[in-house]
């Protein structure tokens, strides 16, 4: 099995709520999606090769998966908290993830519990009805265990479109971050129905959170329509709301949806794109 890459690096997350947090990312190469204000157009495609900037690498794609886990072994497991999917569209290649993420953490030869990444659910009730991430619960928590045979949590970045993708490896990923798109912001048809089935199968059995990129553009008819798709899965479940880079919304109108959401959902925060103010990739 081989997989279609753009890079492999390690830098800070810069979004949503493991904002900070160093992590492994693996660019993954295609999109089924042509967001206005996407950020990493060059994953859209499948480039001839791709890079592993760390290290001076170039090679060729496609890429057997043995050589994918051959770099990721290379970085350093103690600076690094968790290996990020990202993209492009990493479940466009659900077949090469079926593969690649058991051998990500297979230390110990064994998928070890994960279950200081899911959500808390110590009360039997709906899980996300305490969702909280342990990481900002207890910052000491968020520091790896030398002695863990575990070595990297799963993160995946997805566009939240493709549900079938999602059930055949859900159960190998520990956190996902989803994006809601609107229309206008997006520039996209609506994706409505489509995201909110990927919503509840990702909220069955995984850590997830939601993100919502707003601009001075933003229509607040959608807006609104999008915080309900969130309300109607489960009024628990985080949503990020990431001001636009190219188009950033006035503080009043960040402070007006922020309320807005807030009004309808339990977790709400707003955090714009920190690598780029910190320059990294």
């Amino acid at each position: 099995m081989k997989a279609n890459l753009v890079e492999i690096f390690s830098s800070i997350q810069g979004e949503g709520m493991l904002v900070g947090f160093r992590q492994i990312f693996i660019r993954f190469a295609g999109c089924n999606l042509r967001c206005s204000y996407c950020d990493t157009p060059a994953a859209m495609t499948v480039p001839e090769t791709w890079l592993v900037p760390e290290f001076d690498l170039e090679l060729p794609n496609p890429v057997e998966l043995d050589q994918v886990r051959e770099v990721v072994d290379r970085f350093d497991p103690r600076i690094h908290h968790s290996v990020s999917l990202t993209g492009g569209e990493p479940l466009l290649q659900v077949e090469a993830l079926e593969e690649l993420l058991p051998s990500l953490n297979q230390e110990s030869g064994v998928r070890t519990d994960n279950s200081e990444f899911r959500i808390q659910n110590s009360e039997g009730r709906n899980p996300h009805s305490a969702f909280r991430i342990p990481h900002f619960e207890n910052p000491q928590s968020a520091i790896r265990n030398p002695q863990s045979k575990r070595r990297y949590p799963i993160y995946l970045e997805t566009n939240g479109t493709l549900p079938t993708h999602l059930k055949r490896v859900r159960d190998l990923i520990d956190i996902i971050a989803m994006d809601i798109h609107l229309p206008q912001t997006s520039g996209l048809v609506p994706q409505w129905d489509i995201q909110e089935q990927f919503l509840r199968l990702a909220a069955e059995t995984n850590l997830i959170f939601t993100k919502i990129v707003i601009s001075s553009g933003t229509d607040q008819e959608e807006f609104l329509r999008g915080v309900d798709l969130i309300r109607k899965v489960n009024s628990a479940i985080p949503l990020i709301l990431q001001p636009e880079a190219k188009d950033f919304p006035s503080p009043a109108l960040i402070l007006s949806y922020h309320a807005l959401a807030r009004k309808v959902l339990s977790s709400v925060r707003v955090i714009p794109q920190i690598h780029r103010r910190l320059g990294v990739p």
